[in-house]
């Protein structure tokens, strides 16, 4: 039987951590576990977690300010083996079938990286509309796909299958899974990225360059709340970059910030980066797509 552990690092989110538990709470499935790593928050991230100690089966770890990457690598360990891992943040709350279609996708297909589909949400002022969250969660109204998700979902076929070099871009850190045994094949994420940003494609490329298959399904939706930037997250790419650099001398890593920040299109970086498979001449006939940054 498969067990399913879901992952979750939190810093100072507690609100939409409240959200995002609720949702796991309506689960169309209970067989799951939950790993809550608070990474130095100064929110009482633990008393929401209480909230839901009594109808979830979830576990609370705190450790010192260390980074996402460190922080999802404790919540990973705190699960204690389980066959499957989900990773989820803390301001993306989970439809009904979440659990299910990720656990569905790896029955179907095995040693795969599993990708969910990510839809948004814009609320201001949080704490005071929370009815609004809910309303739009439970009715699916005023849900769009961000901008990066959608230029990124045309890296798979209409089955989910990759068609291009660069599937590791689609390792949505708030919306993927991944066997556990493969996980820790890959090497987990990479504790040297401290600050925000590419240490979950960092991840996603160690495991392509490991062969391993990307898989989309567009039914594993969670929704993302969506908030503001801090105000130095270009700086903090620049630096997660230069760290990503320094680990894999390629040309798709060599132009990946040139590509977040809008100056390469999804097919430049496509066509520089060397296939591991057939399929991605599929590919080719795709028009030139650019990120902006302002709306990853």
């Amino acid at each position: 039987m498969r067990t399913i552990g879901v992952v979750i690092p939190v810093f100072n989110q507690a609100i939409p951590l409240l959200c995002t538990l609720h949702g796991f709470h309506k689960q169309s499935v209970n067989t799951f576990k939950i790993s809550i790593v608070d990474d130095g928050s100064e929110e009482d991230i633990k008393s929401i977690v209480n909230l839901f100690e009594d109808v979830l089966d979830i576990t609370y770890t705190r450790i010192n300010k260390s980074g996402r990457a460190i922080a999802r690598n404790v919540g990973v360990e705190a699960l204690q083996n389980p066959s499957t891992l989900i990773f989820c943040d803390a301001d993306r709350i989970p439809a009904r079938d979440f659990i299910l279609e990720h656990a569905n996708a790896h029955n179907m297909k095995q040693h795969a990286l599993v990708v969910g589909d990510i839809k948004e949400m814009y609320v201001p002022n949080l704490w005071n509309n929370l009815p609004t969250v809910f309303h739009n969660y439970l009715s699916t109204q005023r849900l769009r796909r961000p901008q990066y998700p959608r230029i990124i979902y045309t890296l798979f076929d209409e089955e989910g299958e990759s068609i291009s070099n660069i599937p590791w871009l689609a390792t949505f850190s708030g919306n993927f899974s991944i066997g556990y045994d493969l996980f820790k094949k890959v090497g987990g994420f990479d504790p040297d990225f401290r600050y925000w940003g590419f240490e979950h494609f960092e991840f996603g490329y160690r495991a392509y360059r490991q062969s391993v298959k990307f898989l989309y399904n567009r039914k594993a939706v969670n929704i993302h709340i969506a908030h503001s930037r801090q105000n130095n997250y270009q700086n903090h790419l620049k630096k997660s970059h230069d760290i990503f650099k320094k680990k894999h001398l390629s040309p798709e890593v060599e132009l990946l910030l040139d590509f977040m920040l809008g100056d390469v299109s999804l097919l430049d970086l496509h066509n520089v980066s060397i296939p591991l498979h057939d399929n991605v001449n599929k590919f080719k006939n795709v028009p030139e797509l650019f990120v902006k940054i302002t709306n990853f």
